[in-house]
This record gives C-alpha cells, sequence and structure tokens, in this order.
C-alpha cells in the first residue's frame, strides 16, 4: 500500500456515509502488494518500521503467503498460513530454515463482515481520474480493521489496531497495490517441503508448539 500521508494529502472531498453497508465480496483467490508502516512496542519504547508485504490468498484452500522485504527489497522471512491444519511456518530469507508452530487463527473471508461500521466516503483526486473509496470498521480475533475498498470492493488501505498489555498498541497502517485476483504463481501457497519436515523434527526433538497471531491485513 501507499503511504496514508501521501494518501491524505490527495484527498479531492468526502461524501456523506451511507446507511448501510452494500454486500461486498472478494474473489476467493487474489494476490497483492502492501507498503505502509508497522508501529510496535519494544524494550520501553515505540518502533516505527517501514515494511513491504507481497500477500498471496487462496480462501478455497485455506492457505496463505507473506514474503516480507526491507527497504532494501531483500526478503527478510517468509511466512506460509495453514489455516485448514492451524499451522504457522516461517522460513527465513529465500532459502533460509523453516520453522511451523501451531497457531490457531481463522482465516477472514474474502468479504467485508456483515457487522462492519460503515465510515466515510472519501474521493481522491478530482474528475475522471477520481477514485471513490468506501470504508469499514470491524474487530476480527481482538483486532480492529479499518478497511478502504474501491467501488469494486477491492482493497485500497488497511489499518489495523491491536492492544497489548501495558496500555500500549501495534499499530499497522497499509495501502494496497498490484491487486490481481489470482495467485503470483500457481504454487505460491504451497508450502515447501522443508517447512513440513523441520515440524517433523521438532515433534521428535521434543520442541513445543507455541500459539501465534499474524498481524498483517487480511491475514
Amino acid at each position: 500500500m501507499f503511504h496514508l500521508l501521501l494518501l491524505s494529502a490527495i484527498i479531492g472531498g468526502i461524501e456523506a456515509a451511507p446507511v448501510a453497508p452494500s454486500p461486498c465480496t472478494l474473489s476467493n483467490v487474489f494476490s497483492y502488494t502492501q507498503t505502509g508502516t508497522v508501529t510496535f512496542m519494544a524494550s520501553g519504547s515505540f518502533n516505527i518500521v517501514d515494511q513491504k508485504q507481497l500477500i498471496d490468498y487462496d480462501y478455497t484452500r485455506k492457505l496463505q503467503r507473506v514474503i516480507v522485504e526491507a527497504e532494501t527489497k531483500d526478503v527478510l522471512r517468509i511466512i506460509y498460513m495453514d489455516f485448514a491444519n492451524k499451522m504457522e511456518y516461517t522460513q527465513q530469507g529465500i532459502n533460509g530454515t523453516c520453522r511451523g508452530v501451531a497457531n490457531n487463527a481463522t482465516m477472514q473471508p474474502p468479504t467485508i463482515l456483515g457487522t462492519a461500521t460503515v465510515g466515510p466516503k472519501m474521493v481522491v483526486g478530482k474528475d475522471q481520474k477520481s477514485l471513490v473509496i468506501q470504508y469499514y470498521t470491524y474487530m476480527w480475533e481482538g483486532m480492529r480493521y479499518s478497511v478502504g475498498v474501491n467501488d469494486d470492493c477491492i482493497l485500497v488501505t488497511v489499518e489495523l489496531r491491536q492492544s497489548v498489555p501495558g496500555g500500549f498498541a501495534n499499530l499497522i497502517d497499509f495501502v494496497i497495490s498490484d491487486w490481481k485476483n489470482e495467485l503470483r504463481t500457481p504454487t505460491a501457497v504451497d508450502i515447501p517441503a522443508k517447512c513440513k519436515k523441520s515440524l517433523f523434527s521438532n515433534m521428535f526433538t521434543g520442541s513445543h508448539f507455541r500459539g501465534a497471531n499474524v498481524k498483517i491485513q487480511m491475514r
């Protein structure tokens, strides 16, 4: 996603919010890139990190892949979510080691939730070059989401807020780009064999699974 400061700078106008949300459903399979900032609490202070994430989402198979890139465009890690089997796999870099852990998260369906609160409708730009963005807010597994979609129900912006112990919160702000109703490659969400092998090895070396919560949009 693009930086939200840029988005706010080019807003051309704001319309009144509608009385009720219109049905809004995405494809069961899609991919996109999200770019923005991740703010989190660590060692007594807030840390702000610019981050780019490449998302591949397959609701039919209940699989998702997230490639996390650094500012240098180097791949920091690749996260595979297997929601059907309640597992999360993290691979370090392009060819690094991979580790699997238990994760009880539920995959978000490709739709705006019926319980969502309708927010404002914003017009970015003007005339024929304008973009209408409708905002919705909802809670999902302890996280507060504010998402903006265009007239075709394609995600444009995602904001996440998560409260953590001590009265602090993780703040995530992304703008969406490069949306496609298909995976980047047919095997994009396939879990590498070495990831599954590492899980098998952990079971026989006494390693214990831990719970995890992937803090991304559309998880």
